[in-house]
């Protein structure tokens, strides 16, 4: 038992110094990594994938003009793309040569009665001709926006044609009004055509959380690394002395196993404290609540060991088993859906998933996914 301590912690002596070494270096490669995330959200949210400034410009006795176009922009389909801002034309006009203003929309007066009696009033449209991404998406949404009015509006004229040749109890300018109102509630019906749930190729988890689940089981897969010096040929000979003296192969796989096994969980600790402090300072879920980390983490880490123990040992050799693991967990990440939710891969690709270890550790962190 003595010898048995002795192996042990010489092991984790050594594996402590390469583990030390080798989180200095991840961390200093996770900050570069985030830096240049962090430039990258920045350039794009500030030159192109924000949203489009838009200036409105109705005139003050089009009341019901405003209202219309003050739900339009409360929408979440539209305010997730632009923002309105009213202004009157000549300011409009400075602002969007000044760039202030990605795009201008200029209603006429009298819009809203003339398209309710059956004519057709121009609209006009300032926009750049080479819009950047958010500007395109932008005119698909008014192009669409033109759609819903243009069936709207055939509805209307169809309905005050009919009243001029056949005449009607109701006032033709009320006409519009009301066939505008059923098209409307048709429209909102709609949403009662589907139900309110979300099948989901990643279970019950958010994208967010999904994929930092995955990356924590790629960083520990590769984690396995580390361990080459327990396996390497001068180790054999220590291994083969060791056997001589009583400390055989279930002795030397479960001392392996407890050396790598408080490493891995200390890595996988450090990823889940930092998936906590980035949700803090950020409040981008990445962890679930409701899942036990530091006991799945545990069970993982258990697992990761025997993972690694297996590969070096069939490798019989440190270098070799390296390069193993690595082609390992590449197979891995692909195939086990870690990359690509395995919903999304052919059923062929079904069957690896099954049986590499990867889908399994990610769905424990997930708690059940």
């Amino acid at each position: 038992m003595r010898q048995f301590a002795a192996y042990v912690l010489l092991q984790w002596k050594r594996c402590a110094k390469i583990f030390l070494r080798s989180i200095l270096i991840f961390g200093g490669i996770l900050l570069l990594v985030f830096l240049l995330l962090f430039g990258m959200k920045y350039y794009f949210e500030k030159n192109d994938i924000s949203l489009v400034k838009v200036g409105i410009v109705i005139p003050k006795e089009e009341g019901m003009t405003k209202f219309a176009t003050d739900y339009i922009s409360s929408m979440d389909s539209v305010k997730s793309i632009c923002s309105f801002e009213y202004m009157d034309l000549e300011e409009a006009k400075k602002e969007y040569k000044e760039g202030d203003l990605q795009a201008v929309i200029v209603l006429p007066e009298d819009f809203y009665h003339d398209v309710q009696v059956g004519i057709n009033p121009p609209a006009v449209l300032y926009f750049p001709e080479n819009p950047s991404f958010s500007g395109k998406i932008f005119k698909e949404m008014i192009l669409s926006g033109v759609s819903f009015l243009q069936i709207a509006e055939s509805s209307v004229y169809a309905a005050i044609d009919t009243a001029y040749t056949y005449g009607s109890q109701m006032e033709i300018s009320d006409i519009g009004n009301q066939v505008a109102l059923v098209y409307a509630n048709k429209i909102f019906d709609r949403e009662k055509m589907f139900e309110e749930k979300v099948v989901s190729p990643i279970g019950e988890i958010k994208m967010s959380q999904f994929y930092y689940l995955a990356g924590m089981v790629i960083l520990l897969s590769f984690s396995g690394l580390l361990f080459a010096c327990m396996y390497t040929v001068n180790n054999k000979a220590v291994d083969y002395k060791l056997k001589v003296n009583g400390l055989g192969i279930v002795k030397s796989f479960i001392s392996k196993i407890i050396v790598m096994t408080p490493f891995i969980y200390i890595f996988g600790l450090i990823l889940y404290l930092a998936g906590k402090i980035i949700f803090e300072k950020t409040k981008i879920p990445l962890l679930d609540n409701y899942t036990n980390y530091p006991l799945m983490l545990f069970l993982v880490s258990i697992t990761l060991a025997i993972y690694f123990h297996i590969l070096y040992s069939l490798s019989k050799d440190g270098k070799i088993g390296k390069v193993v693991i690595i082609i390992f967990n590449i197979i891995g990440a692909l195939c086990g859906g870690l990359i690509i939710p395995s919903a999304y891969l052919s059923d062929w690709v079904e069957v690896i998933s099954n049986i590499i270890p990867m889908k399994y550790w990610l769905m424990m962190l997930g708690g059940g996914m």
